[in-house]
């Protein structure tokens, strides 16, 4: 099991509401910088093409409150093979991620959001 310090969920938490990436189908509440606690919520065009598309189910709530667990969870999905990313990716991101001083990017925060919520990567 890879060790994921809180400086890396912090960085998550901040990659996913500063950088961009997550608010192009999410938007965010209850953020406080240093706090690595978030509260998500889907834009509700996305949740309409989902439920289009058969990926979500009609009457979920999705608003998805955002903790340490869930960013645990996310970088566990992906470092354990079980989303559809390539394996080169897995591999280069399992190097990078092992650093104690790295800053996650908000492409990595966002694909680490919607492992750790949903299982896997849906958008982008």
């Amino acid at each position: 099991m890879t060790r994921i310090s809180r400086q890396f969920i912090e960085s998550v938490v901040v990659g996913c509401v500063e950088g961009g990436c997550s608010n192009n189908w999410a938007w965010f509440s209850g953020y406080k910088p240093g706090k690595p606690e978030v509260t998500v919520h889907m834009r509700k065009e996305e949740i309409e093409e989902g439920i289009q598309l058969g990926e979500f189910e009609e009457g979920d709530d999705f608003t998805f409150r955002v903790t340490s667990q869930v960013i645990r969870r996310g970088v566990q999905t992906i470092l354990g093979g079980e989303t559809d990313l390539p394996s080169e990716t897995v591999r280069a991101y399992a190097s990078q991620w092992r650093r104690v001083d790295f800053d996650v990017d908000s492409v990595a925060a966002d694909i680490i959001l919607q492992a750790g919520i949903f299982g896997r990567v849906i958008f982008g």
